[in-house]
């Protein structure tokens, strides 16, 4: 099999390890790279990769994993092509009511055209803007909110407390802006009624623009 990885090469991964299933669910393989590797004919789902940028304090981290990707089948005698990377687009979980939307820093992370995930950015952190739209399309959306980078150790203490399974990593996360208490939950009021939600990030540093479906 081989791996197709399309988008800007700083995004490629340096690792990307596909498991077998059934008989062979013991079986790894790293496929990172673009060449050709040899697997036994069968069923195979992402495991988890890594996207690296940079040495030692300057490095640049993500992970990946299977997120909503489907298991895909390497036939004998074929070469399969595992087709990842772009286009990429934001995911968010909208909560809250029609009159104060809630988003969950936590809870937004990018996906690939296969529908993997990636997630957990060390040095690249996601810092999206809130738009809101008429349509879910679109069109004429405004922003009625932002996150930003988490620099207050006061507040990064308090988000810990706040999220004690993640504890420390909530660092790797964006915080709302204008937050003190250590909620890393933006709530917003839509302009209008039946607003449509969505997140945009105008350049990131690995993946240039970034957007999210309206919902």
């Amino acid at each position: 099999m081989k791996l197709n990885w399309a988008g800007p090469k700083p995004t490629a991964p340096v690792q990307l390890v596909i498991q077998g299933r059934g008989d062979f669910r013991t079986a790894f393989f790293d496929v990172a790279g673009g060449k050709e590797v040899d697997v036994p004919a069968g069923e195979y789902v992402v495991c988890v990769g890594r996207i690296l940028q940079g040495k030692g304090a300057k490095a640049q981290s993500a992970n990946i994993f299977q997120g909503a990707m489907e298991a895909f089948t390497v036939e004998a005698g074929k070469t399969f092509e595992l087709k990842m990377g772009a286009p990429f687009a934001l995911v968010f979980t909208k909560g809250g009511t029609d009159s104060e939307v809630a988003i969950d820093a936590t809870r937004i992370h990018v996906k690939d055209r296969a529908g993997a995930s990636i997630v957990e950015f060390h040095g690249m952190t996601l810092i999206p803007e809130v738009l809101a739209a008429k349509a879910a399309d679109g069109k004429g959306a405004k922003v009625i909110g932002k996150f930003v980078r988490m620099e207050d150790p006061e507040f990064l203490g308090a988000a810990a407390r706040e999220v004690p399974k993640i504890g420390r990593f909530v660092a790797l996360f964006p915080m709302p802006e204008g937050a003190k208490s250590g909620s890393l939950t933006l709530k917003v009021k839509p302009p209008f009624p039946d607003a449509k939600i969505g997140l945009s990030i105008k350049k990131h540093a690995l993946f240039g623009k970034l957007d999210s479906s309206f919902q």
